[in-house]
């Protein structure tokens, strides 16, 4: 697949919605807005290292590692507001 830089905000974006709408499901009382930016890092590596070894394929590493930078972001942004 021959990505162009404006196709990548979209996919990623498109990730995110789906691994957040997944959690929801697993985890409808998931508080994942009172973790620490350093747990969301954590878990992000975690899932990195996953990805990278090809362990536990039955998820997305990838994008779950995504979505965890996503929700460290989300909570860094919470605090400056």
């Amino acid at each position: 697949m021959n990505l162009k830089t404006e196709d990548l905000p979209p996919i990623a974006e498109k990730t995110v919605r789906k691994v957040l709408g997944e959690n929801e499901t697993k985890h409808p009382t998931s508080p994942w807005k009172e973790q620490s930016i350093g747990e969301h890092i954590h878990h992000a590596v975690v899932h990195l290292i996953c990805f990278d070894y090809e362990m536990a394929r039955s998820e997305d590493h990838l994008a779950n590692a995504l979505t965890r930078i996503t929700m460290a972001i989300a909570v860094r942004g919470e605090g400056d507001k």
